[in-house]
C-alpha cells in the first residue's frame, strides 16, 4: 500500500476488516482499489477463519507516511493478527515502514 501509495501519488487506505483485507483510493463505501499483481481490483487478502486481525482502516499518503482515516498524521500504529499464536505489526509514524 505505501509503495502504491508513493509511486501514483495519491493515498491508498489499508481496510482491514473480519474477513479480508483490501487496498482502496477511499476510506468507505464501494472500494474502487489498487489492482492487484492479477489484475483484480481492489487488490484483497482473505483472512482465513480462525484467524483474526485487527478491525482498522487507515491511509499512506503520496509520500509514504501513514494517516488516520480522516487524514491526519498517524501515531504509531500496533495491528495484531492472532491464530495460531499473536503476532503483531508496527507502522512508524512518519516513514510509514511496516516491522
Amino acid at each position: 500500500a505505501r509503495k502504491a501509495a508513493v509511486a501514483q501519488r495519491r493515498p491508498v487506505f489499508v481496510r482491514i476488516e473480519a474477513t479480508e483485507s483490501r487496498l482502496c483510493y477511499e476510506a468507505s463505501g464501494a472500494c474502487t482499489g489498487v489492482a492487484a499483481p492479477t489484475g483484480e481490483v481492489p487488490f484483497r487478502v482473505a483472512i482465513p477463519a480462525p484467524v483474526t486481525a485487527t478491525a482498522v482502516t487507515f491511509q499512506f499518503d503520496g509520500l509514504g507516511r501513514p494517516r488516520t482515516s480522516g487524514g491526519a498524521l498517524a501515531a504509531q500504529q500496533t495491528i495484531t493478527v492472532s491464530g495460531d499464536g499473536s503476532y503483531q505489526f508496527l507502522i512508524e509514524q512518519e516513514t510509514g515502514y511496516v516491522r
